[in-house]
């Protein structure tokens, strides 16, 4: 039988000076794993996806964060959270668009409820793997 190496992080949300410090401690995990999990706890979408009268101080990174979570080995990851909502539909869509062109696979979000309702699906040495990712907190 196969083996896979995997590992799952909670949580994420970088909003440092330095993105690439955020994984610091884990990278030598992440880049050794063949899938590397993680909740993106956050809304990946530059500040002109924004409504120019959103005034919500809540979690939001810029595009170019993502940099670091592919330096890191991130290679799936979950949006079905709250954030993603926060600063409406745009910004979310946004973050959908930024992920499917980096190759991200992921799930939890889409253009329709159908889109947002797939597995994420990856397959690594002959061993496929799904996740489900679902939220029941909306805004």
């Amino acid at each position: 039988m196969s083996e896979v190496k995997m590992i799952m992080v909670g949580d994420t949300n970088v909003g440092r000076p330095n993105p690439d410090s955020a994984f610091e401690s884990v990278q030598h995990l992440t880049q050794d794993s063949d899938i590397a999990f993680c909740n993106l706890e956050t809304v990946l979408a530059d500040a002109k996806y924004l409504s120019p009268y959103d005034r919500v101080t809540l979690p939001r990174s810029d595009e170019s964060v993502l940099d670091s979570y592919l330096k890191a080995g991130f290679n799936v990851m979950n949006q079905a959270n709250n954030p993603n909502t926060y600063h409406g539909l745009d910004p979310l869509i946004r973050a959908v668009e930024v992920l499917d062109q980096a190759g991200v696979i992921h799930a939890g979000a889409g253009h329709n409820l159908e889109e947002a309702r797939k597995p994420a699906l990856i397959e690594k040495n002959g061993v496929k793997v799904a996740f489900v990712c679902r939220t029941s907190v909306g805004t």
